[in-house]
């Protein structure tokens, strides 16, 4: 359901079936602190944390120049956990307070409706062609609300550039 509008709907009954299953699993492997944490809370200590399988070999590369002209890019799903209505909010502002600032898009979903106008949109790229964006932005930016890791983290550092994400989960941890 990852993208979908039933997932806001079944989120509820899913985050119950959740717990029920890691309070009677063998082990539990978490992604990061803030899983760590989340498994905690539930009375359950991880037998490892370590992240997922990543193929970062298209982000190894020696990462381009930062651009002359200020660019941020936003990748991930257009959902509002992803914080895109936050970004839709603040682009306006951050705009008009540094000039000839762009954004671009990256990204499919129920929310497409608020990152529209915001800059050139992407709907889907290969793992190459996202690193070749990163390579023409000057920052990442990822606003999420939740964030069990941030894979795209990982990758816009691998190519060198800074990211402006909010406080939370394994953004912070990144």
């Amino acid at each position: 359901l990852y993208g979908s509008r039933a997932r806001r709907l079944l989120n509820p009954l899913a985050d119950v079936v959740a717990a029920w299953a890691v309070r009677r699993t063998d082990a539990v492997r978490t992604v990061s602190d803030f899983t760590t944490a989340l498994v905690r809370e539930l009375g359950v200590e991880p037998t490892a944390t370590f992240p997922a399988f990543m193929d970062l070999e298209p982000f190894l590369g020696e990462p381009a120049p930062l651009p002359e002209e200020p660019a941020a890019i936003f990748v991930g799903v257009l959902e509002l956990y992803k914080g895109v209505d936050v970004l839709a909010e603040a682009w306006p502002r951050v705009a008009a307070r540094v000039p000839g600032a762009k954004l671009r898009i990256v990204g499919k979903g129920p929310r497409a409706d608020l990152v529209r106008g915001l800059g050139p949109w992407i709907e889907e790229l290969s793992t190459d062609a996202v690193a070749a964006e990163l390579d023409r932005a000057t920052c990442l930016v990822l606003p999420s609300r939740r964030e069990g890791m941030g894979r795209v983290v990982i990758e816009a550092l691998c190519r060198g550039r800074p990211v402006v994400g909010s406080r939370d989960g394994g953004i912070q941890d990144l």
